[in-house]
């Protein structure tokens, strides 16, 4: 009789000993899950933030270059500053091309947002810096993807006209083209357009959905008056006599 009370309490202990270690492996597990998810919402954050700050970096630098009395030596700077980044494309007669690029690589390789890019390009033309182009695209699904062209050109002497030219394409009132837009300018082009053509939208590398279309990319170029049209904020010297009579959006 005692052999067997001894059984079922060292039955009983053993159940107890097992119950124990469950507790404490569900436990463990848990506080190990939460950490892994911490850890990647603290990766994933720490990639939009670098993100957002590179891209914000890359476009304060380029605005430098029209601060500067010398666009070439501050690009040379540049080229130093981001090193094997600023790629050489290559050369042709006198006249060189470099470009840069920046993504959100991280959050759309793990499909957490669509692709986006920044595309810099830069041409130099007999030591002298003469333009700077940013494409900006951001991938969306069944639809045309947006993309924004951004051209700037650097007059190196007098010789070359005023350098003042502002051009916006689609221009004007209520444009069916609403996924492909053109800014392009001239140095000297007063300073709240040169702002409104660099002020890209960097919510776009990192909005779950991507931008629908160019208004998104660059709203203070473009206002959606409905889904697939766009109007400009900008008057454009291709603006036609029936363009400006119609008022600029809000």
């Amino acid at each position: 009789m005692s052999n067997l009370l001894e059984g079922r309490v060292g039955y009983v202990e053993s159940f107890d000993a097992m119950a124990d270690y469950m507790k404490r492996w569900v436990r463990n597990s848990l506080i190990v899950f939460i950490m892994a998810v911490a850890l990647c919402f603290a990766v994933l954050a720490a990639s939009v933030v670098t993100t957002r700050h590179r891209a914000k970096a890359l476009l304060e630098d380029i605005h430098q270059l029209d601060a500067a009395p010398n666009a070439t030596v501050v690009f040379d700077s540049l080229r130093q500053k981001y090193g094997n980044q600023l790629r050489l494309l290559g050369c042709a007669s006198d006249e060189c091309g470099y470009d840069i690029s920046l993504t959100n690589g991280l959050l759309s390789r793990l499909h957490l947002v669509p692709r986006a890019e920044i595309l810099a390009q830069f041409s130099v033309r007999r030591g002298s810096l003469r333009s700077v182009v940013i494409n900006y695209a951001s991938s969306t699904i069944g639809v045309n993807s947006p993309l924004v062209y951004i051209g700037e050109g650097f007059c190196a002497n007098e010789t070359e006209g005023p350098c003042d030219g502002f051009y916006v394409t689609p221009h004007g009132f209520d444009q069916s083209l609403a996924w492909k837009g053109d800014v392009a300018f001239g140095q000297r082009v007063l300073e709240k357009q040169r702002q409104a053509a660099l002020a890209l939208n960097l919510d776009c590398l990192t909005a779950f959905a991507g931008c629908r279309d160019i208004s998104e990319l660059l709203p203070t170029i473009w206002k959606r008056t409905r889904p697939g049209r766009v109007s400009s904020r900008w008057r454009s010297m291709a603006d036609s006599i029936e363009d400006a009579s119609h008022p600029l959006p809000n």
